[in-house]
């Protein structure tokens, strides 16, 4: 790819994608100055150029949108590449707003409590050049809405105190079971480190691989796993396959499972399946505790809660017994979840249309027959 300065003419050959892009952008907004010279472009820091630019710095006129963080609340290694790609594209221009990118498992619905890294990355993202953001969330309120919350909070004042914002969601949300409501999220956050430390390790190792596997083909284009790889001359597929496996083997056994990657949601439901009974047990506690109170409000928010925990279950369980091969068990969560998502009557409990959207298009790990056996039932969408 040869590219050329609009300034000097000079030409010069580069392959990094992102200054491709900037490049153009600066283009534009050159020609556009003239006549609109109050005017700014909108750009997009995203997916195969989300790193920064090399060589390009930023026209003034172009402000750039940087898309990450939301997904990475739940995946240690890539929240930490975020914050590089981030720190170099804010030396190389005067605008940056913050879009959250909340994918994967943050948005189908599964209960989380990432409300301190939210707080902290948005801190961070404000002392490091962050003079816009957008929303960027999903209508799950049941099992996100704490993060929702304090976020746009800290929107408004990033320093604002989150421990009094945490501990005013739940005294006015859950008055008389705060306290268990308290510790059910507490909870949920200890899950939510865990599945990040999990998902991190695996983002790492990846990219280890993947860095090997371009050394073995000759720094060719990046390819996923070694999916491609047969075609580059020269290259033993069989061997360094067999590297990559025994590296596997010699792993601890959570490394070693998190390393294949059609086994990432599953662990993930697993861990989930860790947590169930304590999570379960706090919030029936709380619904005991709020059914005696004269306000029904507080009982009726609890149960708002409930929503998330028995969506997580009937999609945790159809994924952990999909792997062991029982048809009859996955067969009947199927059916189970069906008919929960069909009693969804709350629009702002769980946001069924897009949970079924994202289900669609990006699955949930456990591949085209649990979608193809689901498309089978008809499932009228909630008001």
């Amino acid at each position: 790819m040869t590219l050329r300065d609009g300034d000097t003419g000079e030409t010069f050959k580069y392959v990094q994608l992102t200054d491709r892009y900037v490049n153009w952008w600066n283009r534009v907004a050159k020609a556009l100055q003239e006549n609109f010279a109050d005017r700014m472009i909108g750009a997009w820091a995203y997916e195969s150029y989300v790193n920064p630019p090399l060589r390009e710095r930023v026209h003034p006129q172009v402000g750039i949108g940087f898309v990450g963080f939301g997904r990475r609340w739940v995946d240690d290694y890539e929240r930490a590449e975020d914050r590089r790609s981030w720190a170099g594209w804010a030396e190389k221009t005067d605008f940056m707003m913050y879009r959250p990118n909340t994918i994967d498992i943050a948005s189908i619905a599964f209960p989380l409590n990432y409300t301190r890294r939210v707080a902290e990355d948005i801190t961070w993202l404000h002392a490091n050049g962050m003079q816009a953001a957008e929303g960027g969330q999903y209508g799950h309120w049941s099992a996100l809405g704490l993060a929702y919350y304090v976020r746009a909070k800290l929107y408004w004042d990033p320093d604002v105190d989150v421990e009094a914002l945490i501990e005013d969601y739940c005294r006015a949300g859950f008055g008389p079971a705060a306290d268990q409501v308290r510790a059910y999220f507490d909870l949920l956050e200890t899950m939510t480190d865990e599945i990040a430390a999990l998902e991190g390790a695996h983002s790492e190792q990846g990219v280890i691989w993947r860095s090997r596997q371009m050394e073995a083909i000759g720094q060719a284009p990046p390819r996923m796993w070694l999916a491609g790889a047969e075609d580059q001359p020269g290259v033993d597929v069989e061997a360094l396959g067999d590297d990559m496996e025994q590296e596997i083997e010699a792993a601890p056994d959570w490394a070693r499972r998190r390393a294949i990657p059609r086994e990432r949601m599953r662990l993930i439901a697993m861990v989930f399946v860790d947590y169930q009974e304590r999570l379960d047990a706090l919030l029936t506690e709380a619904e005991q505790i709020a059914a005696t109170h004269p306000d029904p409000s507080y009982a009726r928010r609890v149960a708002f809660l409930r929503y998330a925990l028995t969506y997580a279950e009937v999609c945790a369980k159809p994924l952990i017994y999909w792997y062991d091969a029982d048809t009859d068990e996955v067969e009947a969560w199927i059916d189970r979840r069906l008919q929960f998502l069909r009693g969804v009557t709350d629009r702002y409990a769980l946001d069924v249309p897009r949970i079924l959207e994202r289900h669609a298009r990006y699955g949930m790990g456990h591949g085209r027959g649990y979608h193809a056996r689901e498309r089978e039932h008809h499932l009228p969408l909630s008001p």
